[in-house]
């Protein structure tokens, strides 16, 4: 569930960034700033919650596999 959640907040940010940058060529260089710090963040959440998926996918995966050896 925390991961939809993170997903919604990463498209509300970027929606955010495109709604308030300006389309002209010129974008003053505390927005871009934003704009890569923004992004770094975003990528950072999505690698932290892809892994923790991961890690969760294999060690449930691990617990079953280990339990079904041990019962059968």
């Amino acid at each position: 569930m925390s991961f939809i959640i993170i997903i919604i907040i990463i498209i509300t940010f970027m929606q955010g960034i495109y709604t308030y940058v300006p389309e002209t060529n010129y974008v003053p260089r505390e927005y871009s700033v934003a704009a890569i710090l923004l992004l770094l963040f975003m990528v950072l959440i999505s690698l932290v919650s892809v892994l923790n998926l991961l890690f969760f996918y294999i060690s449930t995966y691990y617990y079953y596999n280990y339990h079904h050896h041990h019962y059968h």
